[in-house]
């Protein structure tokens, strides 16, 4: 895949607002999403976090602060959307080899970045977004 393919899904992901090789995002999460009920999406995501954290297995969390990011997205909340962004991405970097789902963080990420006009840390990101997909 080249970098005009990869920036062009990308930016059809930002348009269409869907994030750009499929989420992977837990179903319950998902659903709850679909009837835009932020709050209690956000309870799960929390609540699974704690257990996560509780049983010390912090990959697991990786998925809900994922979905964090994407609700805070979806509420028009850049600031904590980057930071729920960022909490993901920091736990995928625990992991030896990132499968593709995971550099979805990073696209929707840069994502953030564009949105609130922060154009050389998102290029950074697609740019390495590009070398780990390629």
């Amino acid at each position: 895949m080249n970098r005009f393919t990869v920036y062009l899904v990308f930016l059809l992901s930002l348009v269409f607002g869907t994030s750009s090789y499929g989420q992977f995002i837990p179903s319950r999460i998902y659903t709850i999403l679909k009837k835009e009920s932020f709050q209690n999406a956000e309870r799960f995501a929390h609540e699974r976090i704690n257990e996560y954290r509780l049983k010390k297995k912090p990959l697991r969390q990786i998925p809900y602060y994922h979905a964090l990011g994407m609700i805070s997205l979806k509420k028009g909340d850049l600031s904590t959307a980057e930071r729920w962004y960022q909490q993901a991405d920091s736990l995928v970097h625990l992991k030896k080899r990132p499968q593709l789902f995971d550099l979805d963080i990073k696209d929707e990420l840069a994502g953030v970045y564009i949105q609130g006009g922060h154009f050389k840390p998102a290029k950074a990101l697609l740019d390495e977004v590009i070398t780990l997909r390629t």
